[in-house]
């Protein structure tokens, strides 16, 4: 029932006209935008894009806040990303990475499959990492899985046959293990993966970003298309396979090809690889010091004390190597 107040305001329910207006103006934005806002798509798009810069920020400031330990503040930045865009998948591998630094890996894995579910650049990373928490909590059967959507997924697999590989070294089925190791050392970077996968990056970060959109729609269009041999002729062949792969980590492939082989009783093949491991990284004690102690088993004993002996000169705390060696020295003394 309307009546006047003393002022000769009208007044609805004690309430002023114009209470009622500033009370109700917002909300007729708001509603305003859910019930017309698909006749305004740019309503809708500057809304999304306003989301999704917030998320970002928040994002940026939640990893800043996890380099500096501040584990509390950086969860509640990366959950207010959440509620602000629920679809940007950003905030949920962050908190994937918070939970696993924290050790909780079956929160970290809940927050993974979620980002999966999104449209996700670079997805094969994503179920790459995945694979590993799975395998990590002993869930080998779903790892493997994981690994092989990342191997459907993805173009770079080197390391994705390594993880596969180290799988089966711990179900004990070390055929298979050596046999994704040689997979993954077969993988060798060429001029045409290493521009593919620059293009694939390029393709990934500069989708949704308007500014760098030329490059995003050139990238897309190359990798529909094919590589052009011609492209690659400025470039040469061994530094860009050499930077692709650096001789440490393919020296890493070997070692643990020939500890499969080893584990699998093919001695041969072991000496094979660990002389190879050791030849690309010969500042690697664990190199060093298995193939010594794989000389020392086939009672080369000269050779086994110069690479246990290296391997102690490099990790003097290495203390297999130390008692390997001191093995080696007595029975060169007892000869």
């Amino acid at each position: 029932m309307k009546r006047k107040n003393q002022s000769g305001e009208t007044e609805a329910g004690g309430y002023s006209i114009l209470g009622w207006i500033v009370l109700l103006v917002p909300l007729s934005i708001f509603m305003f935008v859910m019930l017309f806002g698909k006749s305004f798509s740019f309503l809708q798009e500057q809304s999304a894009s306003e989301a999704k810069t917030a998320a970002e920020s928040l994002c940026r400031f939640g990893e800043a806040d996890m380099r500096a330990r501040d584990y509390q503040s950086a969860y509640a930045r990366f959950m207010e990303a959440v509620k602000i865009k629920p679809d940007y998948p950003q905030s949920y591998i962050d908190l994937a990475q918070l939970y696993y630094t924290k050790g909780s890996i079956d929160q970290a894995i809940g927050w993974l499959q979620k980002a999966i579910e999104l449209d996700i650049h670079q997805k094969d990373l994503v179920m790459n990492n995945l694979g590993l928490l799975y395998a990590q909590r002993g869930e080998y059967d779903k790892a493997l899985n994981m690994f092989e959507q990342a191997l459907s997924a993805g173009i770079k697999t080197e390391h994705v046959y390594t993880n596969i590989g180290n799988v089966y070294l711990s179900l004990k089925d070390y055929q298979k293990a050596a046999d994704y190791y040689q997979k993954a050392l077969d993988q060798k970077p060429s001029l045409q993966s290493v521009y593919q996968e620059m293009l694939k990056k390029a393709a990934d970060e500069f989708r949704d970003d308007e500014e760098y959109n030329e490059v995003y729609k050139t990238a897309e269009f190359i990798l529909a298309n094919g590589i052009d041999a011609r492209e690659l002729e400025i470039y040469d062949e061994e530094i860009v396979s050499r930077f692709a792969r650096t001789a440490e980590r393919e020296s890493t492939l070997h070692f643990r090809l020939g500890y499969a082989y080893y584990l699998y009783g093919d001695l041969h093949n072991t000496l094979k690889h660990y002389k190879t491991a050791v030849d690309l990284n010969p500042q690697s004690p664990q190199a060093q010091y298995r193939l010594g102690s794989l000389y020392l088993e086939l009672r080369e004993f000269e050779n086994a004390e110069k690479h246990l002996r290296k391997a102690v000169e490099i990790s003097p705390e290495l203390y297999e190597a130390r008692v390997a060696l001191e093995n080696v020295k007595r029975m060169l003394r007892n000869n």
